[in-house]
């Protein structure tokens, strides 16, 4: 028969292993509950990520849209810019042979009447030049406010002032083909005569024949 001594170390025994398996059952339940809370967590966040993303996507989608209509825009604009270079172009032709016959007619015994009558078909020329010039400048206009800013071809790479008809900020060409606006012209010519800042190129020109350039009138229309 068992002493009592060792009959209560053997209920402490038991206790002990009583006390360690709720602990273990415990640590158990403890770990279950980690592993769900991890895994509802990474549910949680791949669920906001594929949000996200989806989010984006449909960004992008609409910027692209944006941006294609953007560029028809611009395109159309292009177009219709060309267009009206092209019908400048004729009437500047048409102009130059209606000078022609003015000046044969002149001969003629009715050539005051004929004179006045070509000076009036000239008049109607001009204006519808002048009409056709402000036709470009606000497809120009809508074009840059379409974009956001100036075209770079508008402006002198020297001083960054914009082209224009305006004799200061007239496009002039040099002989080596690059464009410089006339007030930056007469700044960089010297006794000898220019040196192309851009490819250094050296031609002999006074100031007085600055005027005598020719005018890029490409970049006035464009």
């Amino acid at each position: 028969m068992a002493s009592p001594t060792t009959y209560l170390c053997l209920m402490e025994v038991e206790m002990l292993r009583g006390r360690i398996l709720e602990l273990e059952m415990q640590v158990n339940e403890h770990n279950r509950r980690e592993t769900e809370d991890k895994a509802r967590h990474f549910e949680e966040a791949e669920r906001r990520e594929k949000e996200m993303e989806t989010r984006y996507r449909d960004k992008i989608d609409k910027l692209e849209e944006k941006l294609e209509a953007k560029q028809l825009k611009n395109k159309h604009l292009e177009n219709n810019c060309l267009r009206l270079m092209v019908e400048n172009d004729a009437l500047k032709r048409e102009n130059t042979k209606t000078t022609v016959e003015m000046k044969k007619i002149e001969t003629t015994e009715n050539g005051e009447a004929a004179r006045k009558l070509l000076e009036d078909e000239q008049k109607k020329t001009s204006e519808y030049r002048k009409r056709m010039l402000y036709a470009q400048m606000k497809l120009r206009e809508k074009q840059e406010n379409v974009e956001g800013d100036v075209k770079p071809w508008r402006l002198c790479n020297i001083c960054l002032e914009e082209f224009s008809h305006l004799s200061e900020h007239n496009p002039k060409v040099l002989n080596c083909g690059h464009t410089l606006c006339f007030s930056c012209c007469n700044q960089i010519c010297l006794a000898y005569g220019i040196a192309c800042p851009f490819c250094q190129k050296l031609f002999i020109i006074d100031k007085e024949e600055l005027v005598n350039l020719p005018t890029n009138f490409i970049v006035l229309h464009m």
